[in-house]
């Protein structure tokens, strides 16, 4: 059984996401069209919410996600941060072209601190 992720204000659009999402939060300056996710078993997922579609999906952590994390002025940025003691930060551009290229599940991008 999936979460409900609500969308827009108050309540633009809801919809149920698979696996169990442990933090979201919307792309910047996608207008709230795009949500990255994190869920319990360590995947991190970037939604299209209009079409429902993943556009990617990163197998970056080993244990939940608690953090997503965006920066207003970075839009293609986020970082993600793990019980796993791992903080990845996602450069969104560098991960479009290796999915353009065919690689479909990132393991890690940015580079990973152990904390």
């Amino acid at each position: 059984m999936g979460r409900w992720l609500e969308v827009g204000p108050p309540i633009h659009r809801s919809l149920c996401l698979p696996h169990q999402k442990w933090e979201a939060a919307f792309q910047p300056q996608s207008g709230d069209r795009v949500a990255i996710s994190g869920a319990g078993d360590g995947h991190i997922e970037v939604r299209e919410l209009e079409t429902e579609d993943v556009t990617h999906i990163c197998t970056c952590h080993e244990k939940r996600v608690k953090r997503i994390a965006t920066v207003p002025t970075q839009p293609n940025h986020f970082y993600s941060a793990s019980e796993d003691g791992t903080v990845i930060g996602v450069d969104s551009v560098l991960w479009n072209a290796a999915w353009m290229n065919g690689n479909k599940d990132l393991q890690l991008l940015a580079g990973t601190e152990r904390c």
